[in-house]
């Protein structure tokens, strides 16, 4: 069984010999090392390189400029996928992931876990070294992503991690949308979702003594972006279906008056042709931005996108008669045949006119 511990580095010069140095002391078989630099100016990489001639299981990947954690973990996973790794880690280069728990984390993930999280806010985890305010920061991220996403998980933030590959592997990791330290709320959010299994595992975990923590303003914004993003994404594709709805109404509505009032067309004729003009927009807006359909079927579509108003504009005449008819206001129904002619006009197009062969995974 092959595993790899990822390490993404930046300015890690006075850390990174020492690490290497403590994870290859632990003697772990068929363990290799893979370091992910974000050209360094303090020349981390260099010294990788070097070191490369003493640990035969050490791997470099120099990459351009700094351009993040999140993304610097999806190359590794998708390098050691490639190749074949069975345990996947994620580890800071810092020394707040002592080398010493690597053991542990490997031994969850053997024995069943999906993901094994070395947890700071299990019974025997400790965080050392933190001021007030970043152990403010830290549980309140944690309780909002438990509030919000819903998550089990008690250390949603925590970096230091190991994967089972063929976990990693029922995901699409180029759809990740985060790539600075909300990365790790958005994995465990996509793992809780997959029914995937997680083990907390009790680390202690100690404030970096060396080098300049990479936690800033922008890192702390994206956090909150990529929560309220997790939350409210299931419901994208309705709010565009609803917001493209509206922009069809205003065409109908528009052309209608516009051919009556300025071109003297018959009433029934106008109509017909406002109808026309709002449901080619409807259907243009839906497959190119609603539902992203890059099928060349348009015909095919466009002649279902259609049957599926008529039957909508079918459904609402007839419910319009019959809630009418046992006495409710006609405004009130018509707000009730709203819900139910958009719900059928929604999961039709969905399922039907616009359907993709999904992944089995959950993927948000």
């Amino acid at each position: 069984m092959k595993t790899l511990i990822i390490i993404p580095t930046y300015n890690e010069k006075q850390n990174i010999k020492k690490l290497l140095k403590e994870i290859n002391q632990l003697k772990l078989k068929n363990l290799d090392i893979l370091i992910i630099d974000d050209n360094s100016p303090d020349k981390t990489a260099e010294i990788v390189a070097k070191l490369q001639q003493k640990y035969q299981n050490l791997f470099l990947i120099k990459r351009s400029g700094k351009l993040g954690l999140g993304s610097a973990y999806i190359t590794g996973f998708n390098w050691a996928i490639k190749r074949d790794y069975d345990y996947i880690f994620e580890m800071d280069a810092d020394f707040s992931h002592a080398p010493k728990d690597i053991p542990r984390l490997l031994n969850a993930a053997q024995s069943g876990a999906d993901l094994a999280i070395g947890s700071r806010r299990v019974k025997g985890g400790k965080i050392i070294g933190w001021n007030w305010q970043r152990h403010l920061s830290s549980f309140g991220a944690n309780k909002l992503a438990k509030i919000l996403l819903g998550l089990k998980t008690r250390d949603a933030t925590a970096g230091f991690r190991c994967f089972r590959a063929q976990a990693l592997k029922k995901l699409d990791l180029n759809k990740i949308k985060s790539n600075g330290y909300a990365f790790q709320e958005e994995m465990v959010y996509l793992f809780e979702k997959n029914n995937f299994k997680i083990k907390e595992v009790p680390v202690t975990f100690k404030d970096r003594a060396q080098g300049k923590s990479k936690l800033g303003k922008k890192q702390i914004l994206e956090f909150f972006q990529v929560i309220f993003m997790l939350k409210f994404f299931k419901y994208k594709k309705i709010i565009k279906f609803c917001v493209v709805g509206i922009s069809g109404a205003i065409i109908d509505f528009t052309a209608l008056i516009c051919l009556v009032e300025l071109f003297s067309v018959p009433i029934l004729i106008a109509n017909g042709f406002a109808f026309s003009l709002a449901v080619i927009n409807n259907f243009i807006w839906n497959k190119t931005w609603t539902f992203r359909n890059t099928e060349k079927k348009y015909l095919k579509q466009f002649s279902q996108f259609v049957i599926i108003a008529l039957i909508g504009l079918s459904l609402n005449i007839l419910l319009m008669h019959l809630f009418v008819s046992i006495g409710l206001h006609y405004t009130l129904a018509k707000i009730i045949i709203v819900f139910i002619v958009g719900a059928w006009n929604f999961l039709t197009n969905k399922y039907w006119t616009f359907k993709l062969n999904n992944n089995k995974s959950v993927q948000f």
